[in-house]
């Protein structure tokens, strides 16, 4: 971090102007964790979080008991990033095999922006246990102050929000007012996968939904899946 952060030394705008999302302050903010908690971030991590909520198939390594139902990632051939991947990550691909690309196992140490492993049913663990007040199994990892200051509490509005596409920042999520309904969003992804999950928190509904198609469109799919009877 020491290296990185001079390079990061100048503001583009005053506190509490706009937001946007950034992986280098995630990153800051787990060197904050290390340094109040003598611990590393992915030890921290899997003490307060991963065992607590019985996430036992989510970890920052492969391990070797999921390892018979892991999924590749995969790339169209086709597609505007491909030459991309053949340029900066060549050892990604495992191999082409009609219209996608199959990679290699795909590791980062990049935590906490990144770097977890896991699986979907996992994901919706936390998932359940941010809509019930931070409380899974009588485990609790979160207050009801905690959700409350990463959701509606310390919102910071987007650059171009404006009246008619509320778009805020939340510690975490990405905040919006959709037809009456608060939602809360984050995607993540990578080479080989994409992922989404969202959260409709005034009706205590959840999506997770992760895909091993780097170009998956998954807010489409969840975005349906909200107008079912749940």
């Amino acid at each position: 971090m020491k290296k990185v952060l001079p390079d990061y030394s100048k503001l583009k705008y005053e506190p509490g102007d706009h937001a946007e999302y950034s992986n280098v302050g995630y990153m800051v903010l787990g060197a904050i964790i290390e340094k109040i908690t003598g611990m590393a971030y992915e030890d921290y991590i899997r003490q307060n979080i991963l065992q607590p909520l019985g996430m036992d198939k989510t970890d920052f390594l492969y391990m070797k008991k999921t390892e018979l139902d892991e999924a590749a990632g995969s790339h169209p051939t086709w597609n505007v990033m491909t030459p991309l991947l053949y340029i900066m990550a060549p050892s990604y691909i495992r191999e082409t095999h009609g219209s996608h690309l199959w990679m290699e196992r795909v590791y980062t140490d990049q935590t906490p922006s990144t770097g977890l492993i896991g699986s979907v049913s996992d994901g919706a663990r936390l998932v359940a246990a941010y809509l019930n007040g931070g409380v899974l199994d009588g485990k609790r990892i979160l207050s009801q102050e905690s959700i409350s200051s990463m959701t509606f509490e310390s919102q910071v509005k987007a650059k171009n929000e404006d009246s008619l596409h509320y778009r805020r920042q939340g510690i975490g999520w990405q905040i919006y007012r959709k037809a009456g309904r608060w939602v809360l969003t984050h995607d993540g992804g990578g080479p080989g996968f994409s992922t989404k999950i969202q959260l409709y928190p005034d009706e205590h509904l959840g999506f997770v939904l992760f895909t091993n198609d780097a170009t998956f469109e998954s807010w489409k799919v969840i975005n349906l899946a909200s107008t079912l009877k749940w």
